[in-house]
């Protein structure tokens, strides 16, 4: 009887201990976004940081479908649906690692240990972006790809000058363009830099079974389902799994933009004054060079 007693006490100690510090956690004085955030943050087992159009879906996708069940909890968000809601209870109480995924570098800050900073071409991702809004947003409809690239280049490289050099000095930063061309190296050294288990052969079998032409396919079938377009109406510019190719840049902006778009990224990094890893780093992506 006295073990049975100790043992229903330390149980109810444990969910009382972990409910006084998602408690703290939340009445804090930073405002409310970043309440959840830190809740977020603090229970989490690893994370994914990046800008948008970056490759963010793709790899959870591999991770939702590589990583067991039972262990991982794979999401962008944990607390969706509330401090009540079965995944969150299954990472608070039955110690399911949750990995998560933001464009949100607060919640990146906070964990840069246990985070990944997942980056791709400016340029690339800049012009993906373009695509993306144009689809879902009527703001944009009538603006040129051009325009659009000059006037937003500035959001990610500032993103990255802020964030590159902390996780460039951790050696956590995952290229999208290494993924890209070595799908099993670039998936498995990411799951290795956040200290998850996984099987080589069901990740070598979920990499070839969700490649971009075969997402794509499932993307347009549930599109189609949902009633956003009719099959003869497909518009591969409207999805999420779009191309997923490297420097579709170089075919979409006219040169003197790419050239002005270098121009800014020398002003933004002080390239010409300031030689720094960071510089040397993406100076790679050809972001800098004068014809």
């Amino acid at each position: 009887m006295k073990k049975f007693i100790k043992k229903k006490l330390t149980y109810f100690y444990q969910i009382s201990r972990r409910y006084i510090e998602v408690a703290l956690a939340i009445t804090n004085s930073h405002p409310v976004g970043y309440k959840w955030k830190r809740v977020e943050s603090f229970f989490a087992y690893g994370c994914v940081l990046s800008f948008p159009k970056c490759g963010r879906t793709w790899m959870k996708t591999i991770f939702f479908n590589t990583l067991p069940v039972d262990n991982y909890f794979v999401s962008r968000a944990l607390l969706s649906k509330g401090i009540f809601s079965r995944n969150f209870l299954d990472v608070v109480f039955n110690k399911k690692k949750f990995i998560g995924f933001t464009h949100d570098p607060r919640f990146a800050i906070l964990n840069i240990n246990k985070t990944i900073f997942l980056i791709r071409h400016p340029f690339d991702a800049i012009v993906s972006l373009y695509h993306h809004q144009k689809y879902r947003s009527s703001i944009i409809d009538e603006e040129s790809i051009d325009k659009f690239f000059l006037e937003k280049l500035s959001d990610i490289l500032i993103f990255y000058k802020a964030l590159v050099p902390f996780f460039l000095e951790k050696d956590r930063l995952i290229k999208y363009e290494d993924l890209h061309e070595e799908p099993y190296l670039g998936f498995s050294k990411t799951l290795e830099r956040l200290n998850c288990d996984f099987e080589t052969e069901k990740l070598k079998n979920v990499i070839e079974n969700n490649n971009f032409e075969t997402l794509q396919k499932k993307e347009i079938k549930q599109m189609i389902k949902r009633k956003r377009f009719n099959s003869d109406e497909i518009n591969i510019s409207r999805l999420k799994f779009r191309k997923g190719k490297i420097n579709t840049y170089k075919n979409e902006l006219k040169p003197e933009t790419i050239e002005e778009g270098k121009a800014i990224s020398r002003r933004i990094f002080s390239y010409d004054l300031i030689k720094n890893k960071t510089n040397e780093f993406l100076a790679d992506y050809d972001i800098f060079s004068k014809f």
